[in-house]
């Protein structure tokens, strides 16, 4: 066996870390292309999408794996700010978005 399984508390720490924990500079980049949510706003930048997760999205669900790795991919563009990590991170929170019907499709 590879390691001891993670905990959800632990887990469900990704989201905080991701914003709060670190102080990261890069959450003012934009994202690869507006992402438009059902509730009406826009995701432009990657702090936006950051926040919509940890405000917008029941903390149960923060802990299914698609909102894990927007969070890991998020992390890792606000950290390098990298064309390759921005367009990353926007096609996952669309993939979250569309897997929990939040996105809105136009």
């Amino acid at each position: 066996m590879g390691g001891s399984p993670r905990q959800p508390a632990e887990v469900g720490r990704t989201f905080d870390a991701m914003a709060r924990g670190r102080p990261i500079n890069g959450w003012s980049v934009e994202l690869a292309r507006p992402v438009p949510v059902r509730d009406g706003t826009e995701l432009r930048t990657l702090r936006d999408a950051c926040t919509m997760v940890l405000d917008g999205v029941p903390e149960a669900k923060q802990l299914r794996p698609e909102w894990q790795h927007a969070a890991k991919l998020l992390m890792a563009a606000a950290e390098s700010g990298k064309s390759d990590d921005v367009e990353a991170a926007t096609k996952q929170i669309e993939l979250a978005l569309l897997l929990n019907g939040l996105l809105l499709l136009r």
